[in-house]
């Protein structure tokens, strides 16, 4: 029974649904329903899917396109009785001398002593000739242990893949026979993880196992990606240096070892193409199920069975195709014939002979070319590519095609290539100063090709037999079959890619399946698609083509793909140089590196080659001219050089690996089968290695040849190319070739000797000396791994490394899982101890990094965890960028995701392993909520967050799901929800922001994280709201009121819109969630005083109402900016002093309250949610009026105000009295101060009578109910066509629909209602007095009166009468359920709750003061009060005031794209200083702190927290001193340098020797005292994170790596070459520490390459080298006392970059800020200069401009005393802390 017979037979699955990918696998496709099917014990044969939809399922390249219900499997069947292998019994797991695994020194040579003693022994028996003669090994006794040996084989494979396995072979009597076959492994999860140490996390094992008729079906996953595909097609992803390439060759290492010593499996026939790899670098071996077999020979059968066979099919094939006689039938079976699965070297050479030879038709030898490359014909992105050899005009050879170009160049012509070429290396060239990224319509790299096939192309040439939704999904989106080509010649010119094999040999790809697409046209001189294909066949087996099909080859397959030769023949390719390191399966490949040997063909000699001439009795030879005797030894000669740098011919006869192969069915014990399985397992490793290192000359090499073959190929490959391997590579190899136990022949030929007999043979011994020139024993992979044998060249921290990553794969399930409690805690220990063992992390990182970050795409609340345990440790070994970069982007994303503790996360389909049952369900993962007015752009509005992410991290693309809980009680659910609660929580808590703001640095930190407090403070979760809340005002005191006005501010108002919006059809907002961002606007009020609520706040309100009244489209975000102005207004009025509140009336009234009003009355203006929402916000108008009354008072009311009441109550005249007159839309707003007894000439008077519920529009009376009166109302309206006045402003632009106009009027009336009337008046009337009211109103007055009337007579059923002022309602509207009425006290959305009234009041001021302390806004004595009430002054030391004030205004009016400092000598802080000369300063990153050092032996720790407290009096007031938070007072001299070490968080200071302490607590942590340095170190400086190392310059000029910790030297470089270069006075580190620059008294400049110790020396000025400062990872300036300021490059030419010349005095001072240069001078001047662009900053190139000063600013003498000795900038802030030789210190802006 064939194999998918067995897999039908066992599994149900249709034959049609599967495709033999192996002798014994298949590949299956397979709904995930079958899936399930199969987990219960149940098979699905309805697999129902249309033919042809799965044929195009079955390719690669359309696995994105199969249903997702759908999945491939590979399916593989093991026969129990071929199996061999067994696992070692625990009795000899004991006696194994391999686990090398002890981690001390003595434990490790102990195992090794003792090894080497058992060798030994073993060596001295053989050598008293003794032979041992065993009996025949025989299979295990499973009768013994009452086993079958089925049932023994299942176990082994339960064990092995830790996965159950279901028995489907039944007894009718006893149901199952091997129902309790591993019963350890028969749990419900068909991925259950093995606790047995025989599984791996390194295999990949197989979902499913079943047992049918004495054979197992494993089920597995198909492979995605796999090591061999990225050394082919992906060669930058694994460098041969890198570190992730000898990281997966030490996870292959640890691999073997385990499967050795704990299943006896013989692993040679493992090869990369068998390594899954997935985007973590994590390797999953595949074992296939030849390794299970006794014997692994069946290699051997997939080469050529018969070559005699072979070679006679391969000339008759040619034959026929010159004969022109081709079998187009037999294209497949021809094919399979011809060329093998697995062709390797040698076939390449007896295939290339016989081509040449003309014994191999071209077609063949092309098609074996292609497979040689990785091309096959079920893969259309990767389809094999045969050259078009004509244009098909002509069919005698008129019109061939010139096969020495590619086809992409023919189309496209060598002109527009060049161009092409040209402008996009030009582009590559050009530096972005703004993003590291290039424009998106750039391509990455210069190339002329693309792609030699690709798979549109591919489709367009099968479209006749390719179905219409494929065609759809791949070609074009909608169905137009003309738009394909309609003939072959129309096809063979218009695509500018390759042929394919269809065309020269299956004449049904020009017949169509589709009903309204012609068939494929052929040319004229054929009469059908059968004869064009024979012809076409035969153009290609022409002579006029084989004397060029060489040329092709090299363009397609060989050495014009790369290099000068690629350039010239303009061919280089997109794929083989733009250095992608995404995982890709397919590619070009080149083949060759030499250029391809030219085809012998028939030449037909008309005459002999020469001719006998006699003249003068002598005989002379006449040649003809053609004529070269030496062609043919060229070409013979140009043969051999090809196959000399392509490969050398192997000789599979007396090889070392033959032996092994032969003997291993000749052991005599089980001991012996030990010590050959090891040798053959190494050996396999040596292979893999080489392959590894040596992909590009090992990749023609068949890997499925025995390891003999194998073996001897990848020597001589290693022997030929071992200059390109690393020295440690180089020497592992060199160790295994040099520790043979006899020389490679003697070898060879005592293995074959063992090979002859397999009953008796002397006692084998390894390959490999028993001890080795080193004292070692024979190496095994446990040997390999152990860290004291430096076999092979890993990095000690491998083995914690890989402990840790074991750790979590497989407590995870590989990322299927969140990790436990319990197991963090393991995983935050072990990668703790990790990287203290390190001192520098960045290697270790690169592996580590994507495993950290999938970690942090777990569910929320998992993720958060990990996050909070191990933040800490891991921005401490990554430095604040690469924790920028790689961890913080994840960060937000938790904190997006933590505000809906519901939502969880899964990682991109794109960035990990598919499972098989895994549901990922996609969302967005950063939701686009912003809500604010799109003019919100400077000034209070909007901002766009991680702004700095754009240039430095790709966009994160992660996956989310909503995980419903299923059989929670609810008292689970809600305990779950609130530890879940609290555990995000802590996100927000000032501790981990503390941390965040430490590590990340203030511009990241401040640039982002505001943003998610600001949208966490109005989270649904109280303990997350209140979290954010506190936090927020803890920042605000820590950041200073600059950036809290920049950031935080304009996040607490953007959330405050948010608050307000809703969508459309839903009603308005009545949550209280708004009053947390009130409260905290009001404590940044109270913190720093009632400027910024004047000044910033009213300005951001004032512009969100006009920026609604004026926009064209009145949208939800504009509404809801309305309505939060409303409330923000409101609440603020209660926290301004009378003062302030005076001061803004005029402001408050004209700028917010009466567009509001104009807005609410306007027909162009339709509101979100219809009548209720206007009518909502116009009774929070009112009452936001009736407390500005009461805040002011009576008599200030009366005065101020009149304007604002009558523009208030004219909208009820306008829309609501019969026979008054409404205007048109179009007419603008009255002015504030306009009287409203008349109406615009342009308007359209409308009378709407409220008793009789008619409209009247001129003499038309219609009915409020009549169905007609919207018709006939829009008809007589808005048909008529007023002139335009020049003064509508933006109403006359304002688009609106007449019909919408319609609905907006009843809103209007709605609005202004009898209800709102009420209110409006009796609330103010009682406070102003009716008198006062009737004055005001006039005219107006009775129309008030009367709705008032009438609204009162509908609640109590009386009329004439208003309610008395004791009396208290409740307003019931028929518009809004949630508006209110206690006496005149208005509550809307019931923000205020319901309070009792006074009975007996004495007067209207008592009752206006009675309703208003029910809002918490005042007290019964007339004062503010209320829960949030806060002195805005109760914060005196942090107010805005006098210098402060100055510097607050001007940073908030710059706009937000100013990058520049502005120096205008503000004094903000003076510190106490020294009392010496400060010689150095160093402020913390946060810009919380600084430090600094001077002549007083001191180092003084300074808080940079606002402080503007003055002293004297009011004419001489000057800022308070600050005093120093702590100082240090262990130095003996003079402090020369302080700095901050970033990854310890730690101060170094130097005054000779090295002090490193703690500034948080004071401890000193290490001083090192150099004792052999005779005056001290001279220089010091600290190297950024994550390098743990401090950097001294001794007088010798010798700069020492000191590693504090520990307090020892690591290493010491000298830095001076030759004669004597004078004393070092200055040293920087470039900004990644790679780099370190000093310079000298003589004006010589020295670079040292931190990595690799290389020096390099410079002459840089012609004086004294003052001081030096860092610029970017490659440039440094340098400032001397010539007075010239030098921009350098570390790498690249000698010469300075720019010469600064325009300075005035030396320069000893300098610092970068952005794209300038801050330099300070010994005359107190402050210089800022341009950068040039060329160092990777914005800025102009012009000579003159950079040179020029942009600024120069000299210190006044009254604000800054002494000589100014050191400077530092404080960048986010935009502040200078300057120090003088006075000792004292300032801060200044």
């Amino acid at each position: 029974m064939d194999l998918k017979a067995d897999i039908f037979d066992a599994l149900q699955i249709p034959v049609e649904k599967l495709e033999i990918c192996r002798q014994h696998a298949a590949i299956a496709t397979v709904p995930t329903k079958w899936l399930e099917k199969l987990r219960s014990c149940q098979c699905n044969s309805d697999l129902s899917v249309d033919k042809e939809i799965w044929k195009t399922f079955n390719k690669e390249s359309m696995t994105n396109y199969m249903p997702d219900d759908w999945i491939n499997l590979v399916i593989s069947v093991l026969n129990c009785t071929e199996l061999g292998m067994d696992i070692v019994k625990d009795a000899e797991k004991s006696e194994v001398p391999h686990k090398l695994f002890d981690k001390s020194f003595i434990g490790t040579f102990s195992i090794i002593a003792e090894e080497n003693k058992n060798g030994l022994f073993k060596d001295l028996v053989r050598s008293s000739e003794q032979c041992y003669c065993v009996e025949e090994e025989k299979d295990l006794d499973f009768k013994s242990e009452n086993k079958t040996k089925i049932e023994h084989c299942c176990e082994v494979i339960s064990r092995i893949h830790g996965v159950r396995l279901l028995d489907f072979t039944k007894n009718e009597s006893n149901g199952s026979k091997f129902d309790n076959v591993d019963s350890r492994f028969a749990n419900d999860s068909h991925l259950s993880m093995s606790n047995d140490e025989t599984s791996h996390t390194n295999l990949k094992r197989a979902i499913f196992a079943v047992l049918k008729n004495s054979k197992i079906f494993l089920i597995n996953n198909d492979m995605n990606f796999t090591v061999k595909d990225a050394l082919m097609y992906s060669p930058a992803l694994l460098p041969s240096e890198s570190i992730k390439t000898l990281f997966i060759l030490y996870q292959t290492n640890q691999f073997f070892h385990h499967f050795q010593e704990n299943c006896n499996l013989d692993l040679s026939l493992l090869h990369w193409g068998n390594v899954e790899l997935d985007t973590r670098l994590w390797v999953k071996v595949y074992l296939t199920e030849k390794v299970f077999l006794k014997t692994q020979d069946g290699s051997k059968d997939e080469s050529f069975k018969n070559k005699s066979n072979s070679s006679s099919q391969t000339q008759n094939s040619a034959r026929k195709a010159q004969d022109n006689n081709v079998n187009n039938d037999s294209h497949s079976a021809e094919m399979k014939e011809t060329v093998n699965e697995h062709p390797d070297q040698n076939q390449l050479f007896d295939l290339l002979d016989k081509w040449i030879c003309g014994e191999l038709s071209n077609f063949d030898y092309l098609m074996f070319l292609n497979k040689l490359s990785g091309r096959s014909g079920k893969d259309p992105n990767h389809h094999p590519v045969l050259p078009w050899v004509s244009n098909f005009d002509f069919d005698d050879g008129e019109s061939w095609r010139d096969l020495t170009k590619s086809k992409y160049r023919l189309n496209k012509g060598d002109r527009q290539l060049d161009i092409q070429y040209t402008m996009m290396r030009d582009s590559a060239d050009e530096k972005d100063t703004k993003s590291r990224f290039r424009a998106p319509n750039l391509p990455q790299v210069p190339h002329h090709v693309p792609e030699f096939l690709s798979d549109i192309t591919y489709y367009v040439y099968m479209a006749r037999r390719t179905s219409k939704d494929i065609l759809c999904k791949l070609v074009r989106s909608y169905w137009e079959p003309n738009e394909y080509p309609a003939s072959i010649q129309r096809m063979q010119v218009w695509t500018p890619d390759e042929c394919i094999p269809e065309f020269y040999t299956d004449p049904t790809v020009f017949k169509s399946i589709h009903e309204d697409m012609t068939d494929l046209a052929v040319p004229k001189w054929c009469r059908d698609a059968e004869e064009f294909v024979k012809k076409h066949r035969a153009m290609l087996e022409s002579e006029q083509v084989s004397l060029q099909l060489h040329y092709w080859i090299d363009v397609t397959f060989g050495y014009k793909l790369s290099g000068a030769d690629a350039v010239e023949a303009k061919n280089v390719c997109l794929p083989l140089v733009d250095n992608h390191t995404k995982q890709t399966n397919r590619g070009i490949v080149q083949l060759f590196n030499a250029p391809h040997p030219k085809r012998r063909c028939r030449i037909q000699a008309p005459e002999p080659p020469f001719k006998i001439n006699v003249v003068d009795d002598e005989s002379l030879i006449d040649f003809p001219p053609s004529y070269d005797p030496l062609k043919e030894l060229d070409e013979l000669e140009k043969l051999l050089k090809f196959k000399a740098k392509t490969w050398k011919r192997t000789d599979s006869t007396n090889t070392l690996s033959n032996a092994l192969e032969s003997s291993r069915n000749s052991f005599a014990s089980r001991g012996q089968h030990r010590t050959i399985l090891s040798d053959r397992n190494v050996v396999t490793l040596i292979c893999l290695m080489i392959e590894l290192y040596l992909p590009q000359e090992v990749r023609t090499m068949n890997k499925e040849v025995s390891l003999d073959e194998r073996f001897k190929m990848c020597i001589q490959c290693y022997k030929l190319h071992k200059s390109r391997l690393s020295s440690g590579i180089n020497f592992a190899i060199q160790y295994f070739l040099t520790n043979f136990r006899n020389s490679e022949e003697e070898t060879y030929l005592q293995l074959a000797k063992t090979s002859n007999s397999s009953h008796c043979v002397t006692n084998y011994a390894s390959i490999f000396k028993t001890v080795s020139d080193r004292g070692l024993p024979p190496p095994t992979p446990a040997l390999l791994l152990s860290s004291y044998a430096h076999i092979l060249p890993f990095p000690p921290y491998f083995e914690d490394l890989y402990e840790l990553m074991d750790i979590i794969l497989m407590n995870t399930d590989h990322y299927n899982k969140p990790l436990s409690d319990q197991i963090l805690s393991i995983v935050t220990r072990k990668l703790y101890e990790l990287f203290e063992k390190l001192h520098d992390a960045r290697e270790c990182l690169l592996i580590l990094t994507p495993h950290i970050q999938r970690l942090l795409c777990q569910p929320t609340v998992p993720a958060v965890k990990f996050l909070l345990h191990n933040f800490e440790t891991l921005s401490k070994a990554m430095g604040s960028k690469a924790t920028c970069n790689e961890i913080f982007p994840h960060i937000l994303v938790l904190y997006e995701a933590s505000i809906n503790k519901h939502t969880e996360r899964k990682e991109d389909n794109l960035s990990s392993e598919p499972e098989v049952l895994s549901e990922s369900d996609i969302s967005k993962s950063f939701p686009n909520d912003e809500t604010g007015s799109d003019d919100a752009q400077a000034g209070t509005e909007d901002i766009e967050t991680v702004s700095w992410l754009s240039d430095e991290v790709e966009e994160i693309n992660l996956k989310t799901k909503i995980r419903k809980p299923e059989n929670q009680s609810s008292d689970t659910e809600s305990n779950n929800d609130e530890f879940d609660t609290t555990i995000l929580a802590e996100l927000y808590k000032e501790s981990f922001l503390l941390q965040l703001n430490t590590r990340l640095g203030l511009k990241v930190f401040i640039e982002n994280l505001p943003r998610c407090l600001a949208d966490a403070v109005v989270s649904s979760e109280f303990s997350i709201s209140v979290t954010a809340k506190q936090s927020i005002c803890w920042l605000m005191q820590r950041i200073g009121p600059t950036l809290t006005s920049k950031y935080i501010v304009r996040h607490l108002f953007r959330v405050l819109s948010r608050c307000f919006l809703f969508s459309e059809g839903s009603k308005p907002s009545n949550s209280d969630c708004h009053k947390p961002v009130l409260d905290c606007l009001i404590h940044a009020a109270s913190l720093f005083g009632p400027s910024m609520l004047t000044l910033q706040y009213f300005a951001h309100l004032i512009h969100n109402i006009s920026s609604a009244a004026h926009h064209p489209k009145y949208a939800p975000r504009h509404q809801a900016a309305v309505e939060a102005s409303v409330a923000a207004v409101t609440h603020f009025i209660t926290f301004l002093t009378d003062t302030s509140l005076m001061e803004q009336l005029k402001r408050l009234s004209k700028e917010i309250i009466c567009p509001i009003l104009d807005l609410l009355a306007r027909t162009d203006v339709s509101f979100y949610g219809g009548a209720e929402a206007r009518k909502s916000l116009c009774l929070k108008v009112i009452h936001m009026m009736a407390l500005l009354l009461i805040r002011i008072g009576r008599e200030m009311s009366r005065q101020h105000l009149t304007p604002l009441f009558q523009t208030f109550f004219s909208h009820f005249s306008h829309q609501q009295i019969s026979s008054s007159e409404v205007s048109h839309p179009g007419v603008k707003s009255q002015q504030l101060n306009r009287s409203f007894d008349s109406v615009d000439s342009d308007a359209v008077i409308i009378h709407h009578d409220i008793d009789t519920r008619t409209f009247k529009v001129g003499n038309t009376v219609l009915q409020e109910s009549s169905s007609g009166m919207r018709r006939q109302l829009h008809k007589s309206w808005f048909n008529y066509s007023p002139t335009p006045s020049p003064n509508k402003g933006i109403q006359e632009s304002r688009s609106f629909d007449n019909e919408n106009a319609i609905d907006n009027l009843q809103e209007i009336w709605a609005t202004f209602c009898p209800e709102t009337a009420y209110c409006s008046y009796i609330s103010f009337t009682r406070f102003l007095g009716n008198i006062y009211m009737e004055k005001i109103l006039g005219k107006d007055y009775d129309h008030i009166w009367k709705l008032s009337s009438q609204h009162e007579k509908s609640m109590n059923g009386e009329s004439g009468r208003l309610m008395s002022t004791s009396q208290s309602y409740s307003a019931q509207s028929s518009y809004t359920s949630d508006i209110t009425m206690v006496g005149n006290k208005l509550i809307v959305a019931s923000e205020t709750p319901q309070i009792e009234t006074k009975s007996n009041l004495e007067s209207d001021d008592d009752i206006m003061t009675t309703l208003l302390t029910s809002s918490g806004g005042m007290n019964a004595e007339g004062k503010l009060e209320g829960s949030a009430r806060r002195n805005l002054q109760e914060f005196p030391s942090s107010q805005l005031t006098e210098n402060w004030l100055a510097y607050w205004e001007h940073e908030i009016g710059l706009p937000e794209n100013d990058r520049h400092i502005h120096f205008n000598q503000i004094e903000l802080q003076p510190f106490g200083g020294h009392s010496g000369a400060v010689r150095c300063l160093s402020c913390h990153p946060s810009e919380e702190w600084f430090a600094s050092g001077g002549k007083d032996k001191l180092v003084k720790l300074w808080s940079l927290w606002n402080n503007n407290t003055t002293t004297g009096g009011k004419k001489d007031k000057q800022p308070s001193t600050t005093n120093s938070s702590f100082i240090y007072k262990s130095h003996k001299k003079t402090i020369n340098y302080v700095g901050i070490v970033e990854s310890e968080q730690y101060i170094l200071s130097c005054d000779g020797s090295m002090h490193v302490w703690d500034p948080y607590t004071g401890q000193q942590v290490n001083v090192y005292d150099s004792t052999d340095v005779k005056s001290g170190f001279a220089l010091a400086a600290t190297l950024p994170a994550p390098q743990r190392y401090a950097l001294a310059i001794t007088n010798e000029a010798n700069v020492r790596f000191i590693d504090f910790r520990r307090k020892i030297l690591a290493h010491e470089f000298k830095t001076v070459a030759g004669n004597s270069v004078g004393i070092a006075r200055a040293m920087c580190t470039t900004n990644d520490g790679q780099w370190v620059a000093i310079g000298f008294s003589t004006g010589v400049i020295s670079i040292l390459d931190v990595r690799k110790g290389l020096l390099s020396m410079r002459q840089g000025h012609d004086a004294d080298i003052s001081t030096m400062a860092s610029v970017s990872e490659k440039q440094f300036l340098t400032a001397s006392a010539d007075q010239t300021v030098s921009l350098w490059e570390v790498q690249g030419k000698p010469q300075p970059i720019f010469i600064y010349k325009t300075y005035q005095e030396p320069i000893h001072v300098i610092q970068t800020f952005n794209d300038e240069i801050i330099a300070g001078s010994v005359a107190n001047r402050i210089t800022v200069h341009r950068l040039p662009a060329e160092s990777g900053n914005s800025g102009m190139n012009d000579p003159k401009q950079i040179s020029e000063p942009r600024a120069m600013s000299k210190f006044r003498s009254d604000s800054f005393k002494g000589v100014l000795t050191s400077f530092s900038v404080l960048p986010m802030k935009r502040q200078l802390l300057v120090a003088s030789d006075n000792g004292n210190i300032k801060l200044m802006a």
